[in-house]
């Protein structure tokens, strides 16, 4: 797993698959003496034979394999060497499959699949494949009991049909087979008072049933009297219908159907109604509706507008607002809406989308738009930069490149549409580079490279520069123990311009092979870089106790102490004189206590490991301190945040299950017996995600010859040969662990754990 966090390199957390394929056979590595060859390729029948000749009848066969493993290791050297591990052979660069059991991977290929035209070939296999995962999942929570788990799952199930599919979808089988999911949702809401979720369910079965269509609507009808008369019950006559608006509200986004969203118009027309009257009344309705309903009453034109949009039938809009006046009216949207259907250019499109920007949550509506306007004016550039921004204000960085790449297409000096996929080529550079897909990375950064040199042709610079994307190219280098290319990379980018980011993973790769004098050389570098604003600060003062940690490695002990002090200042400066969100105070918390620790304050330390876990800790910060104190030689510290972690249900598999193993390897390794709650944590896991297998085999449970199938990265492999040493069934014969973990070294993937662990135990066997 990775060590970022756990070592403070690098400022990026990530839950990795790493890239690879494996040569080694697994068959025959099944029981512990068979894994006892030696270099010479000694046969197993000429040891048997042996054994015999000395002696060594059914007797002696019968007796533990522990008695007889010293035996056949002293005979393997006799035949001519020392015994090897079986160790896969090196891996070639791949990109790590995607699992989409993974929450990573999920988000990842889900991204994939909503930038995805509604035309692509492939995009119904696509979505096969995730209706096949979100119903995984849904399943799973409700036989949890983790309802609104499965409700979540259940909104992203059913937005994977946009809203022109959803009315024919009830001649789409795969639709139509979501049935039983959503009567799952329905009874589970329908029987604790669900309302929202409920009816979203319904509306779901309306579409996958028309036949049924008087009952389901029967049903949801039923569902809105009874808020309704809660809702009045407790706040008078004027909150009628604010209980259906709120609940359609929610459905439309990711369920727009007809129905759904013309009931919300409707209600939404009657709701200025009814305030229009309450208002030449002068009663006290008005303060009700306004109390209850909120600010949405004064915005009636934008809701009406806003949903139409979202839904596909913006079309429909000026019809639909041409009767709403008074409050909740706004007379510029309605000239913006009746200018966009009049013209015969995207500029009043692009003006009718700018309405809907301002408010996060209304991006949807000036996406959808943008979209409209690309329908109507597919030669025009300046409609998919309006699109490309608002994907990228929605979170959809893939979506956003699409069509910003289209915009550079129509037209190549759309410098506005250059400067964005700049920004974009180097987040996406950097993400697929740390979730171990190099060659998608490599791709990419070819893309920009590209770019870079159109835009210097029109003598138009664009940030981020080349010098940031081979930072970043090489930050996901490093991750995947590709350190001579991440160097390459690394240079490329000093060449261009000096920065931090170069500095600081030169430097850590140095440390991480404990080149200290290059290392410290290399730090100095970047902390001597000007800090602009706290971002910089924050680096620079985690960035001082890796320096201290090269300076104790070239000049000993007390060499780090100043280096130290000062990151223990700029920490509390930070702190003093900054509004820190909380993850950003979280990390201070973190940095703070193990400065504390490696001043010899164990208690003070563990308080603000304390205080950095009450900030609303992500999901990394846990592992982080963890991974801390076991590379410190605090396994009881470290075991009571393991628990702490464990009874937080929002923290993530991945980091349990690491931290679990973390735990078991640490207590074998001090002659501990291995810890209950970590074992009964791993026996719980299922499914063929590789940490759950790998998670299996360090029980002793699972098939070795399917995980190494599944070593198919660099990252993986180092897993497997560092868990085989430490609990495997190598544990227990010192020599052929020796080997597995000098392996795991040469690997060179220096932001593990599992390197800076296998350093470690390599240095006791000294």
């Amino acid at each position: 797993m990775h060590a970022t966090f756990a070592q403070g390199v690098g400022g990026q957390n990530s839950n990795l698959g790493h890239a690879g394929t494996t040569q080694a056979n697994a068959s025959e590595l099944s029981r512990p003496h068979r894994r006892l060859v030696d270099a010479n390729r000694c046969q197993s029948t000429n040891i048997l034979a042996t054994l015999v000749n000395m002696g060594l009848g059914s007797e002696t066969r019968a007796r533990p394999i522990q008695w007889i493993a010293p035996l056949v290791f002293a005979l393997l050297v006799a035949c001519g060497g020392s015994p090897r591990a079986k160790i896969p052979g090196q891996l070639g660069r791949v990109d790590a499959p995607y699992e989409l059991a993974a929450d990573d991977d999920l988000s990842e290929v889900r991204a994939v699949f909503d930038a995805m035209p509604i035309s692509a070939k492939n995009r119904a296999a696509q979505r096969t494949a995730l209706v096949a995962e979100y119903g995984r999942r849904i399943a799973i929570a409700l036989r949890q009991g983790e309802r609104q788990t499965a409700f979540v799952h259940f909104k992203a199930l059913l937005g994977l049909w946009q809203a022109s599919e959803l009315a024919a979808a009830h001649d789409d089988p795969e639709f139509v087979a979501l049935v039983p999911v959503a009567e799952s949702i329905r009874k589970t809401f329908a029987k604790s008072g669900g309302d929202f979720e409920a009816s979203a369910a319904l509306f779901a079965k309306l579409c996958m049933q028309p036949e049924m269509q008087r009952q389901h609507l029967a049903d949801i009808d039923e569902i809105f009297r009874y808020g309704d008369e809660l809702t009045v019950l407790e706040h008078g006559p004027g909150a009628v219908h604010a209980r259906p608006i709120s609940i359609l509200e929610r459905t439309v986004r990711f369920l727009p159907t007809k129905n759904a969203v013309d009931r919300l118009v409707r209600l939404y027309r009657d709701r200025q109604d009814a305030i229009k009257s309450a208002f030449r009344r002068t009663s006290g309705d008005t303060h009700q509706i306004l109390s209850v309903h909120g600010p949405s009453v004064l915005t009636t034109t934008h809701n009406v507008v806003r949903v139409l949009a979202e839904s596909g039938r913006l079309q429909e809009a000026a019809g639909a607002i041409a009767e709403i006046s008074g409050i909740g009216d706004d007379a510029k949207l309605r000239k913006r809406v009746n200018a966009a259907m009049m013209s015969n250019n995207p500029t009043p499109w692009l003006l009718l989308s700018a309405s809907f920007r301002e408010d996060p949550d209304d991006v949807h509506a000036a996406l959808a738009i943008c979209r409209e306007a690309i329908s109507r004016y597919p030669e025009a550039a300046m409609s998919y930069v309006c699109a490309g921004e608002s994907a990228e204000s929605v979170g959809n960085t893939l979506l956003a490149i699409r069509f910003f790449r289209k915009a550079l297409s129509l037209d190549p000096k759309q410098h506005q549409a250059s400067q964005a996929l700049a920004a974009l080529y180097e987040r996406r550079v950097s993400q697929l580079s740390f979730a171990d897909r190099p060659n998608a990375a490599l791709s990419l950064l070819r893309a920009f490279e590209s770019l870079h040199k159109a835009a210097a042709k029109d003598n138009r610079p664009l940030e981020p520069d080349l010098a940031s994307a081979y930072a970043a190219m090489a930050r996901g280098l490093v991750s995947l123990g590709e350190l001579s290319e991440a160097h390459q990379y690394l240079a490329r980018s000093l060449q261009l311009r000096p920065s931090f980011s170069a500095y600081e993973f030169l430097g850590t790769i140095a440390l991480r092979q404990e080149q200290f004098s290059d290392a410290q050389s290399h730090f100095a570098k970047a902390l001597a870089m000007p800090q602009s604003d706290v971002n910089d600060l924050f680096r620079r003062a985690k960035l001082r106790r890796l320096s201290a940690e090269a300076l104790e490695g070239k000049n000993g002990a007390e060499a780090g102490e100043a280096q130290r002090q000062l990151a223990f200042a700029d920490w509390l400066g930070i702190l003093s004189k900054y509004e820190l969100s909380p993850d950003g105070e979280a990390e201070a918390r973190l940095e703070i206590g193990k400065l504390i620790f490696l001043l010899g304050k164990d208690e003070e330390a563990m308080g603000e490991f304390l205080k950095a876990l009450g900030n609303i800790p992500s999901d990394s910060d846990h592992a982080d301190i963890v991974a801390f104190l076991i590379g410190h030689d605090r396994y009881r510290l470290a075991k009571d945040v393991y628990l702490d972690a464990l009874g937080h249900h929002d923290l993530g598999q991945y980091y349990k299950i690491y931290m679990s193993l973390w735990i078991l390897a640490e207590a074998k390794r001090l002659g501990l017996e291995p810890d209950y709650h970590a074992t009964n944590y791993l026996r719980s896991l299922e499914g063929k995600l590789w940490s759950v297998r790998l998670a299996k085999f360090a029980l002793g449970e699972g098939d070795e010859a399917e995980l190494e199938a599944q070593a198919t990265t660099r990252g993986r492999r180092a897993e497997l040969l560092y868990y085989r040493a430490v609990l495997g069934p190598e544990s227990a014969h010192p020599e052929l662990a020796r080997q597995l973990l000098e392996e795991v070294v040469r690997g060179s993937m220096v932001l593990f754990f599992e390197y800076e662990m296998a350093k470690r135990r390599l240095r006791e066997m000294r």
